[in-house]
């Protein structure tokens, strides 16, 4: 009896390790996305497409989401 509960107890520890390795994947891609954007907001503004004003408003606004 000692035994059953070991083992399931590892499966609920192995549900976690790979519900935890999903999560980390999709958070450091909505990262990396969000540094995309950025990076693509600073070159529109370097290139003179955008005004300082409307740089900074999308700037909060990407910080928001």
């Amino acid at each position: 009896m000692y035994a059953h509960g070991f083992m399931h107890s590892s499966y609920y520890l192995a549900l976690f390790f790979i519900f935890l390795v999903i999560f980390i994947i999709i958070f450091s891609k909505k990262r990396k996305n969000k540094q995309k954007n950025l990076e693509k907001l600073k070159q529109r503004y370097i290139k003179g497409e955008i005004s300082k004003e409307e740089y900074e408003d999308l700037k909060k606004s990407s910080y928001k989401k």
